[in-house]
């Protein structure tokens, strides 16, 4: 019956869907299912079509488009199953953003690092792209609502595991405003009139990066070019100038 086992090296001809080991180990996923780390993994598979489909947006991040009917058949598992799941990985895990299309298109499906624990990043920044200051107001008071509710539960290890994201953000917001002269909290006029200042300097920090990123790409481009035309082997003719100096140096 030894046919029935693997022998040496003999599962190397098969392959994988890789979930990374982490989701099972940190602590911060502790609390999401198997079928949404299993899920998780397919979506980082799926990011190697996406990348030969060039399914890049214009600030050069890789999405994937991965249906409802997708996880269905994936996973075998109901369409509430299957909603519930990718609802799981977006909001308790914080592992991934969905973005809409409209008319009837499916959502775009960015992936975000596992290896990522910072809780405001440029996720957040996408989210706000399209908020008004009004809406940004009424998520930092619910979020609020959220730590007045934890510390009313006694600081529950559970239930800071349930809205770990926001916890997080209140704090930091906190010890923000502790360190302002005189403690002094922001009045929501001036929130409302900062929010679109910080908001416009980073999508124009943002722009410049890009632009800089493009001529620097372009630039490396033209160079491999001209050395290819050229036949220039600038590692060859360095190992050449080392072996001069040497030589000289005897």
């Amino acid at each position: 019956m030894y046919e029935e086992f693997f022998g040496i090296d003999e599962s190397e001809q098969y392959s994988f869907y890789r979930v990374p080991k982490l989701l099972f180990t940190d602590s911060r996923y502790r609390n999401l299912s198997a079928e949404a780390k299993l899920l998780y993994g397919l979506f980082l598979d799926r990011m190697s079509i996406s990348r030969k489909n060039e399914w890049i947006d214009e600030k050069g991040r890789v999405y994937i488009i991965y249906r409802v009917e997708n996880i269905m058949e994936a996973l075998g598992c109901g369409n509430k199953k299957a909603i519930q799941i990718l609802a799981e990985l977006e909001k308790k895990g914080n592992l991934i953003l969905r973005k809409k299309q409209g008319l009837g298109k499916p959502n775009l499906i960015y992936v975000k690092k596992f290896i990522c624990s910072a809780p405001c990043k440029e996720e957040h920044f996408l989210k706000c792209e399209n908020d008004t200051s009004e809406n940004v107001n009424l998520t930092a008071l619910e979020m609020s609502k959220v730590y007045e509710a934890y510390r009313k539960s006694g600081y529950s290890r559970k239930f800071f595991e349930e809205h770990r994201e926001e916890i997080q953000i209140h704090k930091a917001a906190k010890q923000a405003f502790e360190q302002l002269p005189e403690r002094k909290v922001p009045s929501r006029k001036s929130l409302n009139e900062e929010f679109p200042r910080c908001l416009s300097e980073k999508k124009k920090a943002y722009t410049e990066y890009r632009q800089v990123k493009k001529e620097m790409q372009e630039y490396l481009t033209a160079k491999r070019t001209v050395e290819n035309i050229l036949g220039i082997d600038w590692k060859k003719e360095e190992g050449q100038k080392k072996k001069n100096i040497e030589y000289r140096n005897r």
